[in-house]
């Protein structure tokens, strides 16, 4: 018998999560129509299989499919939804879940409405460390569909409200025909879109879908791909959005007459100057304090003045740590350097702690200026960082290569973004000298 519902899980060596997972999806048994689950393991080698198996045995309508080498995050979840032999299909992360009442009213309006091929709604997230629930991620108002005669208006939807279509009930006789993952855009802009040519696309304002964005305690530490491409997809977006929007000229045909271009190049950095700002915070809760810096000066850019108290705020908060997070990995990725050297740095422990935690295993000493120019010879292995200038310039004419002496302001100015080519290297066009 063919099932009303597939529920595709797409998922690699998270088992601990994917049994959690499989246990909720349980109380689907009450949903008045059936349903079946597809997992799609992408070449784990843990106990995933166990995991399935096992709820199998519980009485879930499972099934098991794996790949024989990693196929990459996104391929995985198209491969999970390709297997889906349900009327309806819905992508489910193994760390995330459903809301199942929710789920079953969507269900019936897909029954009640043949022309949908899709129900999009935003994902509510949710903090399972404390409880928290943390609202849904982008606002819709009130229930909308759109055609293929209101591409164009779909487009202005999506970059007005930093609506992102990858949360949906799919008809899956609809979605199979245009389920190919781009090479170089944002999947989701592109199968929104594709989906008109099936018919209408409809958009709801509450949620059925929970996005776990911290996981209980007694769970690993996991790598999420939505917050990896928030963190490093801004192109992709970019590029899927421009895609999607020739798709709607095309689809509902409009003119990009001189205004209304205009007007679509200012909603685009509108866009993603917002997801840079979002990039910008996950890059900070990461500890990676540069990429949150190169992301605020991004979003800075777009506003209208541009915003440099903004950068300015920026640049006090994680510029410093930006710079040992630099200096760390200077150390840890030149060749033939084993340790980073402190060059009469004050409160050397504190700085050691902050290197170690963004990312240097080595050695970490304090040396003062006249053993290492005594003995350069002994140091040959070694990264220097000092803070003052004529101690680097002595450091490097007693024989220290110039590029293992890193002075701390060279290093500070190149993470500047109010001031994005460093103090140091301001020349005066009078004089010709750099300025203080």
């Amino acid at each position: 018998m063919q099932p009303r519902l597939t529920i595709a899980i797409p998922t690699r060596q998270r088992a601990e999560y994917l049994e959690r997972c499989l246990e909720l999806l349980h109380g689907a048994s009450a949903w008045p129509f059936s349903f079946e689950v597809v997992v799609s393991d992408n070449a784990s080698t843990d106990g995933t299989a166990d995991v399935v198996r096992r709820a199998i045995e519980r009485g879930l309508p499972a099934v098991y499919l794996r790949q024989h080498e990693d196929v990459g995050a996104e391929r995985n979840v198209a491969s999970a939804l390709r297997a889906a032999r349900g009327t309806y299909c819905v992508y489910l992360g193994d760390d995330d879940r459903l809301d199942l009442p929710r789920v079953a009213e969507i269900v019936a309006l897909l029954e009640r409405s043949p022309d949908l091929v899709c129900v999009q709604a935003p994902w509510r997230s949710q903090d399972d460390r404390t409880g928290e629930d943390l609202g849904p991620y982008y606002p819709v108002e009130r229930g909308v569909g759109f055609t293929r005669s209101s591409a164009y208006e779909l487009w202005q939807f999506l970059v007005q409200g930093g609506v992102f279509p990858e949360i949906a009930i799919y008809r899956t006789s609809a979605l199979l025909p245009v389920m190919h993952v781009p090479h170089g855009l944002h999947w989701a802009f592109v199968w929104c879109f594709r989906l008109l040519a099936q018919g209408t696309v409809a958009f709801v304002p509450k949620p059925f879908y929970v996005h776990v964005v911290r996981a209980a305690d007694n769970l690993p530490t996991r790598w999420q791909l939505g917050v990896e491409q928030a963190s490093t997809g801004l192109d992709r977006y970019r590029g899927g959005l421009e895609w999607a929007l020739g798709a709607a000229l095309e689809l509902s045909p409009k003119d990009l007459v001189p205004a209304r271009r205009e007007q679509a190049s200012l909603q685009l950095r509108a866009f993603l100057a917002e997801r840079s700002l979002v990039a910008a915070r996950i890059a900070a809760a990461q500890h990676n304090f540069s990429a949150a810096l190169e992301h605020e000066a991004r979003a800075r850019l777009w506003t209208e003045p541009r915003d440099r108290a903004g950068l300015s705020e920026a640049e006090a908060k994680y510029c410093a740590l930006a710079t040992f997070q630099a200096v760390a990995e200077v150390a840890r990725t030149t060749a033939g350097v084993a340790r980073l050297l402190l060059c009469e740095w004050p409160d050397w422990a504190d700085a050691r702690n902050v290197l170690s935690q963004l990312g240097y295993a080595g050695p970490i000493e304090p040396v003062d200026l006249n053993s290492l120019l005594a003995r350069p010879s002994e140091h040959t292995d070694a990264l220097c960082l000092v803070r003052d200038t004529t101690a680097a310039e002595r450091l490097r004419g007693a024989g220290y290569w110039s590029g293992r002496v890193l002075l701390w302001g060279d290093v500070l100015d190149c993470q500047r973004v109010a001031q994005p080519l460093g103090r140091a290297t301001v020349v005066s066009p009078r004089t010709g000298e750099r300025a203080a």
